[in-house]
């Protein structure tokens, strides 16, 4: 009996040394998608058409005309495109509106996106929509200030819009710069 117990005792001792466990064999990881480089939480405020727009330090800006701005963010691959207008009338304000709300709809492709309306310390109307995943155009803002002043911002993605969840990231940081745009608005 002695003997049976010591020789089962080896065979397992063999058994447990003899090749290496699943654990410690190498295995390859899943491919897994960079993290995304955020923009910096510094701001710099830029003049367009007489309003202070805070942006962070990281976005690159130029202004091809005075009621435009446009803003590059290297890191998220993405450009912000925005206008200011002022309108004569409550009507024509309306009509913008209506337009850029058009132009939303059309941005998003027919998805259904969420949209937050919000109002700012400095008394703007705000709607910031964020499309579903996969559009090129994943956050728009829309603000309406004082003397009929409307604000009209888009973030455009320089490539691809597949796959969807590695832009999560991107679009919550573009989300982010869309809310801080819209609460510096003077």
């Amino acid at each position: 009996m002695k003997a049976l117990a010591l020789a089962s005792a080896a065979l397992m001792l063999l058994a447990a040394c003899g090749q290496p466990s699943r654990h410690d064999a190498p295995v390859a990881r899943r491919y897994a998608y960079p993290r995304v480089e955020l923009p910096d939480s510094a701001r710099q405020v830029i003049a367009v058409d007489g309003l202070g727009i805070a942006l962070s330090t990281s976005a690159k800006a130029s202004q091809p005309r005075h009621d435009w701005l446009t803003a590059r963010y290297p890191s998220l691959g993405a450009t912000l495109h925005l206008s200011v207008s002022r309108f004569g009338s409550d009507d024509a304000l309306a009509s913008a509106i209506a337009n850029r709300r058009q132009r939303i709809a059309l941005n998003t492709g027919g998805a259904r996106p969420r949209t937050d309306n919000f109002n700012t310390p400095c008394g703007w109307l705000c709607e910031r929509v964020t499309a579903p995943e996969g559009s090129a155009t994943p956050v728009q803002l829309l603000a309406i200030g004082p003397g009929r002043t409307l604000v009209s911002a888009a973030f455009a993605l320089d490539g691809a819009t597949a796959p969807a969840d590695s832009l999560r990231p991107i679009v919550e940081a573009l989300d982010t710069e869309a809310m801080h745009i819209a609460d510096s608005l003077r």
